[in-house]
């Protein structure tokens, strides 16, 4: 017994000694792999295959229920795959260490994660993945009360908002993210910040403002010896000067950015500069070595799916070889490049835009009074204990006012929405492709090219203008004339059109609702059976009265109670009428002292043929 005892007791120190070193070990290996999986990230920017290799032996060497280190090594491979621009790698790689630091809450890496998969949807032009990611980035970094981590959050948030042309929100975050990079003394991100507004002063038309910011971040970058911003700084500082109309400088900075670029071996900034090069010789006349470097961004851009790059690219390449001539090469990738615009910007974006925006604004009207705000324990007690029961009812009178205002701006959008759909119905893109058909099948292809051309060329006036508020009446007018045009070729020319404005109206100042007379215009040509006369005809006239700005539509058709689909149908309800007196319901809730107005007389009262459609509108011009 003595000596089964003392071999039990021999069995049980060395089973306690060999888990003791085993745990041991375990802990000295995962402290090891911990300190290689960091020093993988640190060295991500300058050596991304080095970190490749460092995180996959990671990952394949430790159990998968260790999830910090799992997770960290999986964040390294996404730095490693973001480094060498493979950026759908990269957003898998991310996407998997999210798993493992929600799993052990570290706010932290969740919130850089979020921001870098927010950055990779941006990208990819995948504007609404994108916003949430910098949304939920942009929570955890207030939590955390990390002021670097809100100003990268604010900073990206107005990216997506520029990518969607809402200007004045993508400035307002802009200009946050800047204050707190001044206050934290961080010198590359305010260089970086001086380039996103020299961007969006761009996109305001203030290039001379812009140039000012572009130069201040060359300057920080060239003092930071940050090649890479150094030559983005360049490279917009050319496309500057493409909008100065400065060619010759623009062509001087955007080749010093490619040699840089090039030197780097920085796929995405080459692929934008041969781009903006390609935009230059389009300037200077020179279309075969425009489509050159055209081709040249492309190839580079396979590899990175840079859409909003893809399209613009494509853009150019259209009119590059329409201009020579090249028709085949120029419908083929017109279809493309509508294609992809259709994937970027859609109707259900857009309202996506609007569901997002109210989620913000909520936040905002709830956490952005106190973000920056440093008080101590005591103040805030003492605050509180006087003023609660003010703030709370101030709170519940914001709350609300915000809900009726975002609720209009909804209506607003909607409304916008459908008046663009009544200016660019169905009959009407049915009957000008059916007119191309017809001009194709009567071997007139150069006719139904042009037709086509025209037609692209006055929808994307009517997207753009759509979401204006007010445009001038010059701009009005030759809106209206290209919409006639297209309109007055499916009947040869039969009616007559005539613009007359009074001279004493600035035609370049005086602003108007876009696209305002339009539905009256189409009514008078698919109802007013202008073409069973010699001279049908519609005239178009402004007059300045009484600080008001008469606009009236007549035309010398059957008139409006003998048109078909009015005077002989009672229960017959014009979309056109309904959408336009909605429009100006909008715009009377947003005018404060002059009203919009809308009569219709049917001619016949005055002993005439026709109608007249009479607009009373503020008289409004550009400061």
């Amino acid at each position: 017994m003595t000596l089964l005892h003392a071999n039990y007791l021999k069995i049980t120190l060395f089973i306690i000694l060999f888990f003791s070193n085993s745990i041991y070990f375990f802990s000295q290996s995962q402290e090891r792999y911990l300190s290689e999986a960091n020093h993988a990230i640190e060295i991500a920017p300058e050596y991304p295959d080095s970190t490749l290799l460092i995180t996959k032996n990671i990952l394949s060497s430790v159990p998968k229920k260790t999830e910090h280190l799992t997770g960290l090594a999986y964040y390294g491979l996404g730095e490693g795959y973001y480094y060498k621009q493979e950026y759908d790698s990269a957003l898998t790689a991310y996407k998997n260490s999210l798993k493992h630091f929600i799993n052990v809450n570290d706010t932290a890496r969740l919130a850089a994660i979020y921001n870098n998969i927010g950055l990779l949807h941006y990208y990819k032009a995948d504007y609404g993945k994108a916003l949430d990611a910098y949304l939920i980035s942009l929570n955890l970094e207030r939590k955390r009360g990390n002021k670097l981590g809100i100003a990268k959050s604010h900073q990206n948030i107005g990216l997506i908002y520029g990518s969607w042309e809402r200007y004045d929100q993508e400035l307002e975050h802009a200009k946050i993210a800047l204050d707190i990079y001044k206050q934290l003394n961080d010198t590359n991100s305010i260089a970086n910040m001086e380039n996103n507004l020299g961007i969006i002063y761009v996109r305001q038309n203030k290039f001379k403002e812009a140039l000012e910011h572009y130069n201040k971040a060359l300057h920080y970058f060239t003092k930071l010896n940050d090649l890479s911003g150094k030559a983005s700084a360049l490279s917009n500082i050319g496309n500057d000067y493409l909008y100065l109309n400065q060619t010759d400088l623009a062509v001087k900075y955007i080749s010093k950015a490619i040699d840089i670029f090039k030197s780097i071996n920085n796929k995405r900034g080459l692929t934008h500069a041969y781009s903006s090069m390609g935009e230059a010789y389009t300037q200077k006349g020179d279309k075969q070595k425009a489509i050159s470097y055209y081709l040249k961004s492309e190839e580079i851009n396979k590899t990175l799916g840079l859409k909003q790059t893809q399209k613009n690219n494509l853009e150019y390449l259209y009119k590059s070889y329409k201009h020579l001539g090249d028709y085949k090469n120029a419908n083929r990738v017109l279809e493309t490049v509508m294609a992809l615009n259709d994937s970027i910007f859609n109707e259900e974006k857009f309202e996506t835009l609007a569901d997002l925006e109210k989620k913000y604004n909520l936040e905002k009207s709830k956490h952005e009074a106190v973000l920056y705000k440093e008080k101590s324990e005591k103040e805030r007690l003492l605050l509180y204990i006087s003023a609660v029961s003010f703030i709370f009812i101030i709170v519940i009178v914001v709350i609300l006012y915000k809900n009726k205002t975002l609720k209009e701006k909804q209506r607003r959008l909607i409304m916008e929405q459908r008046s663009l759909r009544a200016q660019m119905n169905p009959h009407f893109i049915f009957n000008t492709l059916s007119a191309v058909q017809c001009m194709v099948l009567e071997n007139e292809p150069d006719e139904a090219s042009k037709y086509l051309t025209d037609l692209t060329r006055l929808i994307r006036k009517v997207l753009q203008y759509s979401r204006e508020d007010k445009i001038t009446l010059k701009q009005e007018k030759e809106l209206l004339q290209q919409y006639f045009y297209l309109q007055n070729k499916r009947f040869n020319n039969k009616i007559k059109f005539n613009i007359i404005c009074d001279s004493e109206i600035p035609e370049d100042k005086t602003l108007i609702p876009p696209m305002l007379a339009q539905p009256f215009i189409e009514n008078a040509i698919e109802h007013g059976e202008l073409t069973k006369y010699d001279d049908g005809m519609i005239t178009l006239s402004f007059k300045k009265t009484d600080g008001k700005l008469i606009l009236e539509i007549e035309d010398n058709g059957v008139g409006i109670n003998n048109a078909k689909g009015y005077g002989h149908d009672k229960n017959y309800k014009s979309m056109a009428f309904s959408i336009v007196r909605d429009r100006l319901k909008l715009l009377n809730y947003d005018s404060k002292y002059i009203r919009h107005e809308l009569k219709i007389v049917d001619l016949s009262k005055e002993n005439k043929r026709g109608t007249r459609i009479e607009f009373s509108i503020p008289f409004e011009t550009i400061n």
